[in-house]
């Protein structure tokens, strides 16, 4: 052994201070976490903030000290550190944004609260957020504003104008064919709190039934469609994708070049659309009609259902 080698005994002892030191974080953080979620929100302070001078930086314990501090009464100034803070250590930026606008908003400090509450719709539209800001006591001072209407509109998701393209098509219908031929009738409905369209469909006979969703993704910018029948022949429905085109929808599915397929839904008034389908077995070049009917309004009203 070297003369200036430390001695095992020193090295164990180095090692069972740094283990305990460990457990009593751990065990700190436990209790902190207990009473937040007792919402014994003084004591949680009180941990919290002895946690964040143990681990200065731990993102979730500086947030939480924020959370702690604004729910105990505490000062607002102080819960603005701790979340800027774990705003700095990288903690996700809607909720410490909500809680640097929920400071400001205890604070009376509107110019400060509405400047946080534009950076988290900058982020997108937020249920939780969204949540939060109606829910939330400390805004209600602010919540016959119209920027603060505006700013709960802009969070609520799935209310852009991409999202209503297929608005036309909402209601009960009544389907024919071009020379007025009772085919069936269909229910379009939008469901999921305005983020999806659900197609009820059934023959004239009464023999064939189905059902599609219908729904816009922001990320594609397009629209799909899913279609099931009581055939149980999914793959004679493969998923259609696409958008408006000079004001119809037109959905495809192109992926064989042998069997591709062509929908187009026309709105021919409010109360009148056609839909028809196309095939082409030879990579697109030519088209043939193997589906064509108008939708016939039976009633002004369009359900809206809430699905949960």
């Amino acid at each position: 052994m070297r003369p200036d080698s430390p001695h095992p005994r020193w090295l164990l002892l180095a090692m069972l201070l740094a283990g305990g030191a460990a457990a009593q974080q751990d065990d700190l953080a436990q209790r902190a976490a207990r009473a937040a979620a007792a919402a014994d929100w003084q004591l949680a302070q009180g941990l919290y903030a002895e946690l964040t001078k143990q681990q200065t930086d731990d993102p979730a314990a500086w947030y939480q000290l924020g959370v702690s501090t604004l729910n105990a009464g505490g000062d607002t100034s102080q819960a603005l550190a701790a979340f800027s803070r774990a705003r700095e250590l990288g903690q996700p930026a809607p909720p410490v944004l909500f809680g640097i606008a929920r400071a400001h908003a205890q604070a009376k400090d509107r110019s400060a609260m509405f400047a946080a509450i534009d950076e988290m719709v900058a982020l997108g539209p937020s249920r939780g957020l969204l949540r939060n800001l109606q829910s939330n006591p400390a805004f209600e001072f602010v919540r016959s504003e119209p920027a603060f209407a505006a700013a709960l509109q802009a969070l609520t998701p799935c209310t852009s104008a991409r999202y209503r393209d297929f608005d036309f098509w909402l209601g009960q219908w009544r389907v024919v064919s071009p020379t007025d031929q009772p085919l069936g009738r269909n229910t379009v409905v939008k469901t999921l709190d305005g983020c999806m369209l659900t197609e009820s469909w059934e023959s004239a006979g009464g023999g064939a039934k189905g059902f599609s969703i219908n729904y816009y993704d922001s990320a594609s910018d397009r629209w799909t469609q899913t279609y099931r029948d009581n055939t149980g022949n999914i793959a004679g429905w493969p998923d259609l994708r696409g958008g408006l085109r000079e004001g119809a929808m037109v959905l495809e599915n192109l992926e064989n070049p042998q069997n591709m397929s062509r929908w187009t839904w026309t709105r021919i008034d409010s109360n009148k659309v056609r839909q028809m389908a196309e095939s082409s077995s030879d990579g697109g070049q030519n088209w043939q009609v193997v589906w064509d009917s108008y939708y016939l309004r039976e009633t002004e009203s369009v359900p809206n259902l809430a699905v949960q």
